[in-house]
């Protein structure tokens, strides 16, 4: 029989710890008004908790694999792509020096004022604390008071052209 005016508990959610009142909408939280089903069986002598189950605080090792893993795996890209920046720096770095070394030939080239008959050029010369290597083809063009300088630099002891520009001078 249900008399008037008297709450009954309802378990709201999965724990059954907390309970909403009927009448006041309120949630009670049984561990701290010590009205827990366990407290009042653990009370008593020669009774014991049978089945119930206290949920462990903190993380399963499912859970910390997983967390590794995820970690794992963004560690490893920022690793590859702090490298992959390295590397791009370096090689910046390179076709830079060897820009100016190209324009420094091209600029000696004019300041020589020479029109010899000289096709192929090439030299080492030294920049930022490297050996640089480079080649000229001198070429005609169909001004015949003009010519094509054509320079490729290379890095000592390395395949490849870092740089290669072409530039134009004329007889003066």
């Amino acid at each position: 029989m249900i008399r008037s005016g008297t709450t009954y508990p309802r378990f709201v959610g999965s724990s059954p710890r907390r309970r909403e009142s009927y009448k006041t909408g309120q949630v009670e939280d049984s561990r701290l008004s010590g009205n827990d089903a366990r407290e009042s069986t653990s009370q008593k002598p020669g009774l014991r908790n049978i089945g119930v189950r206290r949920r462990a605080a903190g993380f399963t090792l499912l859970e910390v694999m997983i967390a590794l893993l995820i970690i794992v795996i963004g560690m490893a890209a920022v690793i590859d792509t702090s490298t992959e920046s390295t590397w791009k720096s370096a090689q910046l770095w390179q076709r830079t020096i060897a820009g100016w070394v190209a324009e420094n030939q091209i600029a000696e080239y004019r300041a020589r004022r020479t029109w010899g008959n000289d096709r192929k050029l090439s030299g080492k010369t030294e920049m930022a604390n490297a050996e640089w290597e480079w080649e000229m083809t001198v070429s005609d063009t169909d001004d015949p008071s003009m010519r094509r300088l054509d320079i490729e630099v290379f890095l000592k002891d390395q395949q490849g052209a870092q740089a290669s520009m072409t530039a134009f001078i004329a007889r003066l």
